[in-house]
This record gives C-alpha cells, sequence and structure tokens, in this order.
C-alpha cells in the first residue's frame, strides 16, 4: 500500500509540474520578443532551471590609424536603454608597431561608429551593441587589464577568464598606451535581453 500511494504521489507531482511547460516535464520553450528561449531542469536540483537562450551574436572590425600625439582607441558600448546584456566573448587585436595596449571602462560614445555584424543564424535581429574608434589625447588612468609590450600581432586581448558583462550604459575599450600607433581590433560578442 505505501508503495501504491509514493507512485500516485510521483505521478501527480509529475503531471503538476509538466503542466506549466510547452515540452513536457523539465523543457519548455517559448517567443521572448523575437528571441528564442529554452528552459531546462538543471541537473541536481528539483525546481531550478536555466535558462538556454537563442543568444545573437555579433562581430565587427575597429580600425584607428596613427595620430600623432594622440592614442588610439576601439571600444564596445552597451548603449542606455539597449534592453539586453552583452557578453564580449572575444577580442583581438594588432598595432602597428610594438606597444602597451590596456582594456579600459569607459560609459560614452567615442567620436566615429562602425558598422556592425549580425552572426545569428535565424532571426533578423538589430545588433543594440555599438563599435566605436577614436584617437584620445591621454589613455584612462585606471585600467581592467593591461597587456604590456605587445608586438604585430597580438590577440586575445582578453582571456577566457575574464569576460564582463556590459549592461545598458556601459562601455569598454581598447586603448593603445603609445601615442601614434594604429590599432585593429576584431570584436565578438552576445547579446541576450535582461
Amino acid at each position: 500500500m505505501k508503495k501504491l500511494l509514493t507512485l500516485i504521489l510521483l505521478l501527480w507531482a509529475t503531471v503538476a509540474v509538466a503542466a506549466g511547460t510547452s515540452g513536457g516535464l523539465g523543457f519548455g520553450s517559448s517567443d521572448y520578443d523575437g528571441w528564442t528561449v529554452f528552459s531546462r531542469q538543471i541537473i541536481g536540483t528539483s525546481l531550478g532551471n536555466e535558462v538556454i537562450m537563442g543568444v545573437s551574436f555579433y562581430n565587427s572590425v575597429c580600425t584607428q590609424t596613427a595620430t600623432a600625439a594622440r592614442n588610439s582607441v576601439c571600444q564596445l558600448l552597451n548603449p542606455v536603454g539597449s534592453g539586453v546584456n552583452i557578453v564580449a566573448n572575444t577580442i583581438k587585436c594588432n598595432v602597428g608597431s610594438a606597444a602597451n595596449v590596456q582594456v579600459s571602462e569607459f560609459d560614452t560614445a567615442r567620436t566615429t561608429v562602425v558598422t556592425v555584424n549580425n552572426l545569428k543564424l535565424t532571426a533578423s535581429q538589430v545588433p543594440k551593441g555599438k563599435i566605436y574608434v577614436d584617437n584620445i589625447a591621454a589613455a584612462q588612468s585606471t585600467w581592467l587589464s593591461q597587456a604590456v609590450g605587445q608586438t604585430t600581432p597580438f590577440a586575445g586581448v582578453l582571456d577566457t577568464t575574464y569576460t564582463p558583462m556590459l549592461k545598458p550604459g556601459t562601455g569598454m575599450e581598447i586603448e593603445v598606451l603609445t601615442q601614434n600607433i594604429t590599432l585593429n581590433c576584431m570584436f565578438y560578442w552576445s547579446e541576450s535581453p535582461q
């Protein structure tokens, strides 16, 4: 009798939990403002879920030519009101000659906007992230990461353990600390709704 009651309780719990999902117990999907969202149960938990989204991926090339008495800058900015979080997956850069380079936070748009490519294979999402190029009189005094003594080319300005999430209204940039040097960067990032 105890086994029968346990079995009935388990079946009832399965039906009650599965009723709230479209794909059956532990899985579900929905359309969130054009984003495909999938949920699945986290292994080892009874009610915890992780969200797996059809995240949009983007990339852009940024080139700032050498300018006398100026530092070259490439910036990834998540504008105020974008409604997305941006994760910089990879940033690869090269410089015109040996130079020190740093990653800094800078939350104001730089001068010239660059075209962004949509890497999402399904629906056509408009990128919210912006890439800017500029030359500045002096590099930021505070930095998030610094690569000293880089030569042409260098890659992986951000290592895999350091991929910041940019909330709306925040930005990050690659700055060449030596003046009058060309900077080329390739940014790869993903965007997901807040």
